[in-house]
Protein backbone atom coordinates (compact mmCIF):
# COMPACT_ATOMS: atom_id res chain seq x y z
CA UNK A 1 0.00 0.00 0.00
CA UNK A 2 1.05 3.44 -0.63
CA UNK A 3 1.74 5.76 2.33
CA UNK A 4 -0.03 9.10 3.08
CA UNK A 5 3.76 11.26 2.24
CA UNK A 6 4.17 8.87 -1.09
CA UNK A 7 0.73 10.15 -1.89
CA UNK A 8 1.52 14.03 -1.06
CA UNK A 9 4.57 13.58 -3.37
CA UNK A 10 2.83 12.30 -5.94
CA UNK A 11 -0.16 15.12 -5.77
CA UNK A 12 3.19 17.75 -5.74
CA UNK A 13 4.59 16.68 -9.10
CA UNK A 14 1.04 16.74 -10.82
CA UNK A 15 0.04 13.41 -10.45
CA UNK A 16 -3.63 12.98 -10.84
CA UNK A 17 -5.07 9.96 -8.65
CA UNK A 18 -8.30 8.42 -7.21
CA UNK A 19 -8.57 7.79 -3.68
CA UNK A 20 -11.57 6.47 -1.14
CA UNK A 21 -12.70 8.40 1.06
CA UNK A 22 -12.79 4.91 3.18
CA UNK A 23 -9.18 3.89 3.16
CA UNK A 24 -7.53 7.97 3.98
CA UNK A 25 -8.83 9.93 6.62
CA UNK A 26 -9.87 13.39 6.19
CA UNK A 27 -6.76 15.36 7.40
CA UNK A 28 -5.03 13.61 5.06
CA UNK A 29 -7.54 13.99 2.09
CA UNK A 30 -6.98 18.10 2.81
CA UNK A 31 -2.95 17.52 2.42
CA UNK A 32 -3.47 15.59 -0.65
CA UNK A 33 -5.77 18.99 -1.97
CA UNK A 34 -3.89 21.17 -1.51
CA UNK A 35 -0.33 19.68 -3.18
CA UNK A 36 -2.52 18.35 -5.81
CA UNK A 37 -3.94 22.04 -6.14
CA UNK A 38 -0.30 23.80 -6.03
CA UNK A 39 0.66 20.67 -8.50
CA UNK A 40 -1.74 21.05 -10.60
CA UNK A 41 -2.85 17.33 -10.45
CA UNK A 42 -6.66 16.21 -9.82
CA UNK A 43 -7.97 13.70 -7.12
CA UNK A 44 -10.64 12.20 -7.65
CA UNK A 45 -12.11 10.97 -4.11
CA UNK A 46 -14.44 8.24 -3.92
CA UNK A 47 -16.88 7.13 -1.48
CA UNK A 48 -17.15 10.63 -0.81
CA UNK A 49 -20.46 9.97 1.30
CA UNK A 50 -18.44 9.05 3.83
CA UNK A 51 -17.01 12.65 4.11
CA UNK A 52 -18.76 15.35 6.32
CA UNK A 53 -20.22 18.28 4.72
CA UNK A 54 -17.56 20.22 6.40
CA UNK A 55 -15.20 18.27 5.42
CA UNK A 56 -15.85 17.93 1.48
CA UNK A 57 -16.15 22.03 1.87
CA UNK A 58 -12.84 22.20 3.05
CA UNK A 59 -11.39 19.71 0.87
CA UNK A 60 -13.29 21.24 -2.52
CA UNK A 61 -11.37 24.73 -1.07
CA UNK A 62 -7.84 23.50 -0.56
CA UNK A 63 -8.03 21.82 -3.76
CA UNK A 64 -8.99 24.88 -5.94
CA UNK A 65 -11.03 23.25 -8.16
CA UNK A 66 -8.93 20.08 -8.94
CA UNK A 67 -11.19 17.74 -6.62
CA UNK A 68 -13.58 15.66 -7.95
CA UNK A 69 -16.55 13.84 -5.01
CA UNK A 70 -18.00 10.85 -5.90
CA UNK A 71 -21.26 10.93 -4.28
CA UNK A 72 -22.40 7.47 -6.82
CA UNK A 73 -22.46 4.65 -3.83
Amino acid sequence: MVSISNLNEIATRSGGMIISATSVAPPALKEIAVRSSNGRGTIIILNASKLSFSDCKEIATMGGGNVIFDFSK
